[in-house]
């Protein structure tokens, strides 16, 4: 009972001190809309809704983190240090840099909305961003409802208090398009620093908060002795070799992105292309790495190819890139080396190619036909944040290197070892004694 009214206290409280600071507020007429939403991503994404929402992507959370924010690039800057021991693949947005004292910090830039300081008349709004400076604290919530009595669309998705005089965040988009969550990069709210729904969890999931749960808990989130959590400052953001920061995502008008050889323009995401990242907390599938499992996939690469696991191809075969998600078929030229997947097979079968479809070679046009171009052949799904290589089921595929080979023939593997697949718990005991071997040749142990 204290824990629920705990809870039920703490959503009255952003509720009431919200409504005036982060409310939504029209666009002037002169600011172009972003994008539609892809159907897939209508189907994900209720803007009439709120959910528990659930982080599952690759980020962990991170060590002594700050956050800057630009009111004039509309960006937040997110840099922490990875947990000691830390060496699974990284999502290709985050960007890792080494300490001097042996650590990884890594770096992720997210689009926000800021205060629309003037309608679209040159009237002022009254609407205020934060003033530029040092913020030591934030009270970070996991969940926050819509406001039934203001209106105000929270959707469920985390509230970052950091200005608690003026009770501005980071939170939802607030807008919506074609009935789906979207963030409107520019001068757009009364103050808060909006984001793109899925990018909100993460960050939230970075900073500290149990975003893997429905049950998650406010957390108050004060900065070490001397650093602060959040700086808010008015030009662009610069990284400390002196670059401006911008992040790969369109705005919505009232703004004008930096220009020029000293621009460096980060990666983001959306759950268009990895809706398995963030899902609406589903009771019935079990927590943990996998919830949103249930939601399709649709091939894309998360991790750069460098942290794909290396492909070792067999002698007179050489590695061919497929598609342009880093997908690789082994070939002599004319013929593609297998086994291939179920899926694969199937397909083959479906196009009339009989008993040749179960051999472990195809001709080359068949094989890249029936493969698809996503990173993974048609069936498989990236196993990034394990293994590095695409599973189907409990198979993993290689061919793989021959360390890991000769790791698998010592542990006793038998005649599977020879094979270019594997069962993903052989690949994970043979990787475990050998150490992680990365596309790019390195080994992490």
């Amino acid at each position: 009972m204290a824990r629920s009214l705990t809870r039920l206290i703490l959503t009255l409280v952003i509720a009431n001190t919200c409504a005036t600071a982060c409310a939504t507020a029209e666009l002037p007429p002169s600011a172009p809309e972003s994008a539609p939403l892809s159907e897939n991503a209508l189907k994900r994404l209720d803007a009439k809704s709120d959910h528990r929402w659930i982080y599952d992507g690759l980020l962990p959370q991170l060590d002594s983190w700050s956050a800057v924010l630009s009111l004039t690039g509309h960006t937040v800057r997110v840099t922490g240090r990875l947990p000691t021991g830390w060496d699974a693949p990284l999502p290709r947005w985050a960007y890792p840099s080494p300490t001097s004292d042996g650590g990884v910090e890594v770096t992720v830039v997210y689009p926000i909305a800021t205060a629309r300081l003037a309608d679209g008349w040159g009237r002022e709004t009254g609407s205020k961003n934060a003033t530029p400076g040092d913020y030591r604290y934030v009270s970070a919530y996991p969940f926050t409802p819509s406001d039934p009595t203001t209106g105000v669309p929270w959707g469920g998705f985390p509230f970052l208090e950091y200005d608690l005089d003026r009770h501005l965040a980071f939170h939802g988009p607030i807008t919506a398009e074609n009935g789906s969550w979207r963030l409107l990069r520019g001068p757009v709210s009364h103050g808060c620093a909006r984001m793109q729904g899925e990018h909100v969890v993460e960050f939230a999931h970075m900073v500290g908060l149990d975003m893997g749960s429905p049950d998650a808990t406010a957390r108050g989130l004060p900065a070490p002795a001397g650093g602060y959590r959040v700086r808010v400052v008015e030009d662009f953001d610069r990284l400390p070799d002196g670059r401006r920061v911008d992040v790969d995502y369109p705005g919505a008008g009232g703004f004008s992105r930096p220009t020029g050889p000293d621009v460096f323009v980060f990666e983001t995401w959306s759950t268009d292309d990895f809706p398995r990242f963030v899902c609406a907390h589903d009771p019935t599938r079990s927590l943990g790495d996998g919830h949103c499992d249930a939601l399709p996939d649709p091939g894309k690469r998360p991790v750069r190819a460098r942290d794909l696991g290396q492909i070792a191809c067999p002698t007179d075969y050489v590695p061919m890139g497929v598609g342009t998600e880093g997908g690789v078929l082994c070939t002599n030229g004319r013929d593609a080396w297998g086994p291939f997947t179920r899926a694969m097979v199937e397909q083959c079968r479906a196009w009339g190619g009989g008993a040749g479809c179960t051999t472990d070679r195809w001709s080359l046009s068949l094989a890249q036909r029936a493969r698809g171009e996503g990173v993974c052949p048609l069936g498989a799904t990236l196993d990034a944040r394990d293994t590095g290589y695409c599973v189907e089921g409990e198979d993993a595929f290689g061919p793989f290197p021959p360390a890991y080979v000769e790791v698998c023939n010592v542990a006793g593997g038998g005649r599977a070892c020879a094979s270019a697949r594997w069962r993903v718990e052989l690949l994970r005991g043979v990787m475990a004694r050998a150490g992680r071997i990365t596309a790019a040749g390195e080994v992490k142990p």
